[in-house]
């Protein structure tokens, strides 16, 4: 696996370890079930025999559908087989694909300075739904609970928190998880207004300076494609691609009826 693909692994566990949902292996991936009844599985590290694979997709979507839970799948540079993904779009109607630049960083090498304007968050408690950078990309009716389980897992030793402000206004965060020697950096946010000021530069260099400080020897993420010159900037470089599909809720509902699971 990539240094991504195993801080993913290690993050999403330590997300259900604190939040109580599940994180088990399935055939030939793992999948995390959600604790929401309105929430979804996300599915990871498939590693689907070539030869049997059409057979282990389709018991891991019958798990999702036993569940009652529509599917994230997150395919790494890593999965096999390499035709996973047009299977999923051609022949489980998956929604997608999505294509993710994976990137990293060998922190030895940064040396950026820590903007005076970004800083750790120390206290979750303090972090109001209203404003908050990074909520803005949920949906407002799950902001609420998305927030409750950011404040459980910001207290964790290994996840870090940075926030940016501008001109007084907290324009961005993102949150970095630590295992292994590899800092995982996830859901930059910046809000719309305050962009292209240089809010993800800063968050980015505070982090990748705590994560060096704190001797992790790698960092690394996972990018939307127009974000990819932003972290350019600060060092990283791309090393693969994640691919990112979905299992609507409408289609699982169909394919369990089908399938005589409703």
């Amino acid at each position: 696996m990539t240094s991504m693909e195993r801080n993913q692994l290690a993050y999403v566990r330590a997300l259900c370890e604190t939040t109580g949902a599940r994180f088990v292996q399935e055939d030939g991936a793992m999948v995390s079930y959600s604790n929401d009844p309105n929430g979804a599985a996300s599915i990871y590290n498939c590693r689907f025999d070539p030869l049997t694979f059409q057979t282990q997709v389709n018991n891991v979507l019958r798990r999702c559908q036993e569940e009652r839970q529509c599917a994230n799948w997150s395919i790494g540079p890593s999965a096999t087989p390499p035709g996973l993904a047009k299977f999923l779009r051609n022949n489980r109607r998956m929604m997608g694909p999505m294509y993710l630049p994976e990137m990293q960083m060998h922190l030895k090498d940064f040396e950026g300075p820590v903007p005076k304007n970004a800083s750790l968050l120390k206290d979750w408690d303090t972090v109001k739904e209203e404003g908050f950078p990074g909520l803005f990309w949920v949906p407002r009716a799950g902001r609420a609970k998305y927030l409750e389980t950011a404040k459980a897992i910001g207290k964790r030793p290994d996840i870090r928190l940075a926030i940016v402000h501008i001109d007084g206004v907290l324009t961005t965060s993102a949150t970095m998880f630590m295992a292994d020697g590899i800092a995982g950096i996830y859901d930059v946010v910046t809000k719309a207004e305050h962009r292209r000021k240089g809010g993800a530069r800063a968050v980015l260099q505070l982090l990748l300076t705590t994560a060096r400080d704190e001797g992790c020897h790698t960092a690394a993420l996972i990018s939307h494609k127009r974000s990819v010159s932003v972290y350019h900037h600060v060092g990283f470089r791309e090393t693969g691609m994640f691919t990112s599909m979905y299992y609507s809720r409408t289609r699982m509902e169909e394919d369990a009826i089908q399938s005589g699971l409703r």
